[in-house]
């Protein structure tokens, strides 16, 4: 790399004082940047040797619980990395890209992502900008509520982080094969209870027109009058509801 450099891990402070610190670390020139945000208090920075040990020390001052630097060969996802800027935009030209078959989040602003160029474009911007994977949970939380999140592969660091940044979220790992197959009950299971709540959606629209019927047919030939208006034909979602 053109310009050699680091990445650390700050842990116990929030982002807005990590981001202070790499502010007050870039002075004269020096480059350090927040790079991964992956939690709300565990961040990763990245830039110039001196400026990260310098941004260390003061998000140290800050009240962080620790800072520790990773064992990696450049400074991800900073603007260290916009030396290797060409050569990623002429791979991505030349490549064949097709338009997802579902939306995939991107680390660069956490949103969803749908179109060919948009995938191009948002791909070479993350060489230089950071993963905002705690914006990436909370969004996907919201935009699926109920989903079950599941990290492919082996670990379990992101399903520690996703539970940290959303309690509430169900994630599964699936780096084993007895997880692997742990899933694949659950996810049958999930489709199984899909199709009979379909079923049984389909089951109270039918009897819920046909009592509609019955209502339009016993106002046709009186039978509401005669009883004095008290008869009435109930749907069946409202007998399910008095029911439970």
């Amino acid at each position: 790399l053109k310009r050699p450099g680091a990445m650390a891990a700050i842990l116990g402070l929030d982002e807005a004082k990590v981001e202070e610190a790499c502010r007050r670390a870039s002075l004269d020139g020096a480059c350090v940047v927040p790079a991964n945000y992956n939690t709300p208090e565990q961040l990763v920075i990245s830039g110039e040797i001196a400026a990260v040990e310098r941004a260390m020390e003061l998000a140290k001052e800050l009240g962080a619980k620790r800072a520790v630097r990773l064992k990696v060969s450049g400074a991800f996802h900073s603007p260290l990395m916009e030396a290797a800027r060409n050569g990623l935009r002429e791979a991505l030209e030349q490549a064949e890209f097709s338009a997802p078959a579902f939306p995939v989040f991107c680390n660069v602003n956490a949103r969803a992502v749908t179109g060919v160029q948009d995938a191009r474009r948002l791909l070479l911007e993350q060489l230089t900008s950071p993963v905002r994977w705690t914006e990436i949970v909370r969004a996907l939380a919201t935009a699926y509520p109920g989903a079950l999140f599941v990290e492919m592969g082996p670990g379990n660091v992101l399903t520690n982080l996703t539970k940290r940044i959303a309690p509430e979220v169900k994630s599964v790992t699936s780096g084993t094969v007895p997880e692997v197959e742990q899933l694949l009950e659950m996810t049958a299971l999930q489709s199984e209870i899909l199709e009979l709540k379909a079923t049984i959606n389909t089951m109270v629209d039918q009897l819920n027109s046909f009592a509609s019927e019955v209502t339009r047919v016993a106002r046709e030939v009186g039978t509401e009058g005669k009883l004095g208006g008290q008869a009435q034909v109930k749907g069946i979602s409202g007998v399910w509801k008095d029911l439970t």
